[in-house]
């Protein structure tokens, strides 16, 4: 009872401190986290080039692959600025078509109006079915070899389709009126695969703004002013003061976690994070928040390699 009293106490007064305008600095948490492909870390930019089309003649597949890919490209490489030792990426490659389509007529029973009996007649059927793979193939200037290719698949059955099957899925699966032409089926997979590949070769930036949190002491104010003016090193000091003078207190544990994960000491925060989540009562939702993203970057950041 005692410590619940103690939390409703702090948390009065913190929302005090915010009313007067005595709440903590915003410090701005950003991870960088490693793509998928390691093979484009680099400083250089990309341009795109038609692909080859196999399985379906006459096919704009390879034509509206590269446009997709410029489209779809994230801002990461649109302004990526070109060093000289960069060299630029090319990306091309293959995209293969399988189209197959099953026609034929099948049995209904029709009823023409309310109360009469229904009548018996034959209906033309279809159903399409296309799979695509698109193989991009990232290749650098000035390199016979290619860096890497990258594999992408999506399959689309027409009977699956909630399109054809109606909004509640009592319409007929196999009306050829409803079935999206194979041009527009093969476009609506071809931008699944251009989205997955980007997702694939850009780092992902992951950014939490996040308010340090009032506490009582000589060190609070001097943390914050240190923040304020950009000096995260002096900010860690005086947090890392305050918390072996303080050390069951657990928002100066919480703001030195904060600002450790800020400052890139991913160990450090975890340890605080987790400190701070256990000192609390009831438990403090945004230090686990911030415990579970920071193992998750450093999960991501030991998984890609260098």
């Amino acid at each position: 009872m005692l410590m619940d009293s103690r939390v409703a106490y702090l948390g009065l007064v913190c929302i005090l401190l915010a009313a007067i305008g005595c709440s903590g600095p915003v410090v701005t948490i950003a991870h960088t986290l490693p793509a998928a492909v390691g093979v484009t870390n680099w400083p250089g930019t990309f341009s795109t080039e038609a692909f080859s089309v196999e399985g379906m003649q006459g096919s704009p597949a390879g034509s509206l692959a590269a446009k997709l890919l410029a489209e779809r490209m994230p801002d990461r490489w649109k302004n990526a600025t070109q060093e000289p030792t960069a060299g630029e990426l090319t990306v091309g490659g293959l995209v293969r078509v399988n189209a197959v389509d099953q026609t034929g007529k099948r049995g209904i029973l029709k009823w023409e109006s309310p109360g009469d009996e229904p009548r018996r007649m034959e209906v033309p059927s279809l159903a399409r079915q296309v799979a695509l793979e698109v193989h991009f193939v990232i290749s650098k200037s000035g390199f016979a070899t290619p860096l890497v290719t990258i594999e992408t698949n999506r399959h689309y059955d027409s009977t699956a389709d909630p399109r054809v099957r109606g909004e509640l899925g009592l319409s007929r699966s196999d009306d050829p009126t409803a079935v999206p032409p194979t041009d527009e089926i093969v476009a609506e997979l071809l931008d699944e695969c251009v989205r997955e590949f980007w997702q694939m070769v850009t780092p992902l930036e992951v950014r939490e703004e996040i308010t340090l949190r009032p506490f009582g002491g000589p060190e609070g104010p001097l943390a914050f002013k240190a923040v304020k003016r950009g000096d995260l090193s002096d900010a860690l000091e005086q947090l890392s003061k305050a918390a072996r003078r303080k050390p069951d207190r657990h928002n100066v544990i919480f703001d030195l976690a904060v600002v450790q994960e800020a400052r890139g000491d991913l160990a450090g925060a975890s340890a605080s994070y987790h400190q701070a989540a256990k000192l609390s009562n009831p438990e403090d939702t945004q230090a686990s928040d911030g415990a579970r993203r920071v193992r998750l970057v450093m999960a991501q950041q030991a998984a890609v390699p260098r």
